[in-house]
């Protein structure tokens, strides 16, 4: 998944998120995240921005633009499984619809986004960037998230993610094997744990991680 963020002016770029594949520019931290998306196939995103500075806000009729007739979200529940949610023309004709319109991609959730197009797409998330105490909670097994701020980085050493030992990180990939597994667990000789590789996320995408007792990925943080 390769990444393009435009968001203003750079305020962000102080707090790390300039990269090679990501330019960020903010005055004011409100402003707009494209990310491209390969096709036909499967991606996982996550939403960078809140919507209008209001989490109720984030459906994805308003945090999702550019997505073309055919274009499916799945959100991931680890009891009932995945929500479909499909943009597609009604029966009778017409501009596509949202199955669900009013279902919510906030910062910090990630989802399964299938692009049905054969040539890559470009999506465009617009909102505000957040700011202060950021929590996501974790579940002990699988969850489905993202970065609740629109930052490229080491999962941990950047993103603040909490790894604890025997815990997962799995990337999705457009290659084959499709998944990137990254494990952080104490070495066989004993002493502190340590990531085999610590996985690099990029802005918007998001990534499965397996814990193993429930926590919260908590964060401040502060661009001005």
């Amino acid at each position: 998944m390769r990444t393009k963020t435009l968001i203003l002016t750079a305020v962000l770029s102080a707090a790390g998120a300039a990269t090679s594949l990501a330019q960020v520019y903010s005055v004011n931290v409100v402003g707009y995240v494209n990310v491209t998306l390969p096709g036909p196939g499967y991606s996982i995103i996550a939403n960078p921005l809140n919507f209008a500075g209001n989490d109720a806000s984030n459906k994805v009729s308003n945090v999702i633009n550019g997505a073309p007739a055919g274009f499916t979200v799945y959100k991931f529940n680890p009891t009932t499984g995945y929500t479909i949610n499909s943009y597609s023309a009604p029966p009778g004709g017409g501009a596509p619809v949202w199955d669900d319109p009013d279902q919510l991609l906030s910062p910090g959730e990630g989802a399964f986004a299938f692009n049905p197009a054969s040539s890559p797409i470009t999506l465009t998330f617009v909102g505000e960037v957040k700011q202060g105490a950021l929590t996501t909670p974790l579940q002990a097994g699988l969850n489905l998230v993202g970065s609740q701020v629109p930052q490229k980085g080491p999962v941990q050493a950047l993103l603040g993610f909490p790894a604890a030992d025997g815990d997962f990180v799995y990337r999705f990939s457009t290659n084959n094997p499709p998944w990137l597994i990254y494990s952080y667990a104490a070495p066989p000789a004993g002493g502190a744990p340590v990531w085999d590789e610590e996985p690099v996320i990029e802005i918007g995408e998001g990534f499965f991680a397996r814990k193993v007792a429930p926590t919260s990925w908590t964060r401040n943080f502060t661009v001005q």
